[in-house]
């Protein structure tokens, strides 16, 4: 009677340090997913676009027209990057986005090509270090992430 009372109580503890295991990696997980979403530099692409509108009309001082246009120009990136992203998905994400490299880095720089085209010289200067820097600052995190 004595040893079915310890087999019990060794098995009851047992099963509570699975159950609080269990709830205590849902809630890890949970919470860590969470921080990720909400990290300061884990923004989307209308936080992205806010800020490098600011950055660009800070650095180069560009006109209205010129503001306005190069949101535009970024607006008009983003749908055709997201068209292109849409009509190319399969299981091998990896792989999709080696193929797709090619015709998202063509639009990428034709927005370059509009941006350039309605700066200023001196602002085109400006934007040009302003795009190395922005690469520099890209690879420092690739690196980072891996």
């Amino acid at each position: 009677m004595k040893q079915t009372k310890i087999g019990l109580y060794v098995a009851l503890v047992f099963a509570s340090g699975v159950l609080l295991g269990v709830f205590g990696q849902r809630f890890y997980a949970a919470t860590t997913v969470t921080a990720k979403a909400n990290a300061p530099g884990n923004k989307g692409p209308a936080s992205f676009r806010a800020q490098y509108l600011a950055e660009m009309q800070t650095r180069l001082n560009l006109s209205e027209d010129q503001f306005n246009k190069v949101g535009q120009f970024l607006d008009e990136t983003r749908e055709r990057m997201n068209e292109v992203s849409k009509t190319r998905i399969e299981p091998e994400i990896m792989a999709i986005r080696k193929r797709m490299e090619p015709e998202m880095t063509a639009i990428r720089n034709e927005q370059i090509q509009k941006i350039r085209a309605i700066l200023t010289p001196e602002q085109a200067l400006g934007y040009d270090q302003l795009r190395k820097e922005r690469e520099e600052r890209n690879k420092q995190k690739a690196k980072a992430a891996h």
